[in-house]
């Protein structure tokens, strides 16, 4: 019989994942936990041919959560936005002065080639 998993989240129920039962009826999912608190789990049973539906619902308070990855900071995050954004702002200020630059070269006003006083046709 299939179970699933699922912790609550600001926005409702968020499905972990369906796992089926062994010849005993157990069922097990690892979960790692983004930070410490308190989370709430259930763990619904959606019925089968003879068998009601069933859940329940379990609360668990984790500790500081060890990593084998590090997993980025605000201030990482905060440190690859500034750069993002002032890349861009910088090519801003690039293109700023090139143009600039074309101005002054061609003395501020644009030149028109042909002679005067002829109508173009």
């Amino acid at each position: 019989m299939q179970v699933v998993f699922e912790l609550e989240t600001t926005f409702g129920w968020l499905e972990l994942g369906r796992r089926f039962t062994n010849a005993d009826g157990e069922v097990s999912l690892e979960y790692v936990p983004t930070g410490a608190g308190t989370f709430a789990f259930r763990v619904r049973f959606e019925g089968g041919p003879d068998l009601d539906p069933s859940e329940d619902v379990e609360t668990a308070t984790i500790g500081d959560v060890a990593r084998d990855t590090p997993f980025p900071t605000a201030t990482a995050i905060a440190f690859v936005v500034a750069v993002v954004v002032g890349s861009v702002w910088g090519a801003y200020a690039f293109v700023l002065l090139e143009l600039r630059g074309i101005w002054i070269q061609g003395g501020g006003r644009p030149r028109i080639r042909g002679r005067r006083g002829v109508r173009a046709k």
